[in-house]
């Protein structure tokens, strides 16, 4: 059984020569550590849930961004294709070359104009 005493100003003290003071001040310790912890846990549980969400937000981008580049790469195969450009000269009245002359001068290549 733990004996008490009226000495000391007035303050009780068990018999390790505690006295309530002390208990309050580690009790008001532990609190504070209890509430320092508490902020920290909920900070980083919202930097996560935020985290998480711009995730979300960037995967569905990514998604759409992949499904816009297949495209594109579809497009330009078509573009590309033999028969397309064919279409595409014809529809510009573009005719095709059937002899190139080369002028060589030393180093370099010149094409030569046959209308002089």
């Amino acid at each position: 059984m733990t004996k008490y005493y009226q000495g000391n100003g007035g303050l009780k003290s068990n018999f390790l020569g505690l006295t309530n003071s002390f208990y309050k001040k580690i009790n008001l310790l532990f609190i504070g550590c209890f509430v320092i912890f508490l902020g920290f846990y909920l900070f980083q549980a919202n930097r996560i849930a935020s985290a998480g969400y711009v995730m979300r937000s960037l995967d569905g981008r990514t998604k759409e961004l992949i499904a816009d580049n297949q495209n594109i790469i579809i497009e330009l195969s078509r573009t590309k294709s033999i028969e397309n450009i064919a279409v595409d000269a014809q529809k510009l009245n573009l005719v095709e070359a059937k002899a190139l002359d080369y002028v060589k001068d030393g180093i370099a290549a010149v094409a030569q104009n046959k209308e002089y």
